[in-house]
C-alpha cells in the first residue's frame, strides 16, 4: 500500500465539546483518504473523548488512535511523530481546526517544492465565530514565497511572539535524520521546535494562506500563566540560548535568534511585574534563569542593553519599580 503524503498529529486530551469539530474538518479538504493518515493520540482523557474518535475511527479508514496514559503535550507529539508514515507531518491541537480546501493547498506546494517546512498562516476565533464559519480574507490571492533556506524564513518570517508549531508542514525525512522532537515536561515547546527546526532546515516557504484556525479560550497558556510555566520559559530561554553554539548562523541570523530570546525574557519580567500572584516569586524565577543561562546579555537595540542591564544588575528594583508602575496604571 501506497504511504501517505501526509499525517497529522493530533493530543487529545478533555476535548469533548472540541474535537468533533476539529476531525470534521479535515475531511473536507478535498484530500483523498488516502493521501494522509490522521493519528489520534488519546492522552489519558477523562471526559467522553475517546468514545467521540472511536467513532470517527469506525467511520474513516485513515484515521489511527493510539490509547497511553498522561504524558503531556510535547511527549504526545513525540510518540504521534515515531509512528507518523506521510511525507510530511502536521500538528494538530484537537480544540482547533481547519478551514475548508486548505490543506490541499498546502500539501500541493510542499511536495512540488519538496521544501522541509512550508509555513502557512492562521487566524483567532472564538467559539461563536466558528460556530457562524470562519470568514477569510481572499484565500485564491496568495503567492507562495522563493525557497528560502531554514535560517532565512527564521529571519524573515519568524515571529517570536506567535512561535506556533502548528502552523507549518514539516516534511517527515527532515524531522527524523535531524531528531527535531519537542522537549517534554515543558510549557512553550513550539518556541524551542519552531526555532531548532527552521534552524536547521536546508529549504523553506511561506504562503500567506491562512489554513489554520487558532480557538481562543480562558484556558490557554498565557492566559493562566503559574510559577512552573515561568520555570519553563526559562528552560526554553537556555535551550534556544544553545543553538548559538551548536547551529553556523549568520550576522543576521545570530541577531534574530538573540531578539528571540530576549522577546522570551521579556515575556517573564512582564509576567512578573504584572501579576499580583507572580510578584513574589520574581527574585527566585531570575536567580533561576541566571543559573541556567549565565551572562546572558543582549546587545542589540538601546531598549534591549537598557533590560539587559537591569537584569544583570539590580533586576529586583526594575521589576518592584515596573509593578508599581502596573498597580497604578490598572487601579
Amino acid at each position: 500500500m501506497k504511504e501517505p503524503k501526509l499525517s497529522i498529529i493530533i493530543p487529545v486530551y478533555n476535548v469533548e465539546n472540541y474535537v468533533e469539530t476539529c476531525i470534521e474538518s479535515l475531511y473536507k479538504q478535498g484530500i483523498s483518504e488516502y493521501e494522509f493518515e490522521v493519528i489520534l493520540i488519546n492522552d489519558g482523557s477523562t471526559d467522553n473523548s475517546l468514545s467521540i474518535i472511536q467513532k470517527y475511527e469506525k467511520q474513516y479508514s485513515n484515521i489511527t488512535i493510539i490509547n497511553q496514559k498522561n504524558q503531556g503535550l510535547s511527549a504526545t507529539r513525540n510518540n504521534g511523530i515515531k509512528i507518523a508514515k506521510g511525507e510530511y507531518l502536521l500538528f494538530v491541537d484537537s480544540d482547533d481546526l481547519i478551514i475548508d480546501n486548505t490543506l490541499k493547498v498546502m500539501l500541493h506546494i510542499a511536495t512540488q517544492n519538496q521544501v522541509d517546512i512550508l509555513k502557512g498562516d492562521y487566524v483567532k476565533a472564538n467559539n461563536q465565530e466558528i460556530e457562524n464559519g470562519i470568514e477569510t480574507a481572499n484565500q485564491n490571492s496568495y503567492t507562495p514565497s522563493v525557497i528560502k533556506t531554514g535560517e532565512q524564513g527564521f529571519i524573515e518570517d519568524y515571529n517570536p511572539m506567535y512561535s506556533y508549531a502548528v502552523l507549518n508542514l514539516y516534511r517527515r525525512e527532515f524531522i527524523i535524520k535531524n531528531q527535531i522532537f519537542f522537549l517534554e515536561g515543558k510549557y512553550f515547546e513550539d518556541v524551542a521546535y519552531t526555532i531548532e527546526s527552521y534552524l536547521k532546515a536546508q529549504t523553506f516557504m511561506a504562503i500567506p494562506l491562512q489554513f489554520y484556525v487558532y480557538r481562543q479560550n480562558d484556558s490557554s497558556i498565557m492566559a493562566t500563566m503559574s510559577v512552573n510555566k515561568l520555570y519553563s520559559m526559562n528552560d526554553i530561554i537556555a535551550y534556544n540560548h544553545q543553538q548559538i553554539n551548536k547551529i553556523p548562523l549568520s550576522k543576521k541570523g545570530m541577531e534574530k535568534l538573540n531578539y528571540s530570546i530576549y522577546a522570551s525574557m521579556i515575556v517573564n519580567l512582564w509576567y512578573l511585574s504584572h501579576h499580583h500572584s507572580l510578584y513574589p516569586h520574581r527574585m527566585e524565577i531570575i536567580n533561576d534563569l541566571k543559573k541556567k543561562v549565565p551572562n546572558l546579555y543582549f546587545k542589540g537595540s538601546l531598549k534591549q542593553r537598557f533590560v539587559s542591564f537591569c537584569y544583570t544588575y539590580f533586576p529586583d528594583i526594575y521589576i518592584r519599580i515596573r509593578y508599581m508602575l502596573a498597580s497604578k496604571k490598572y487601579k
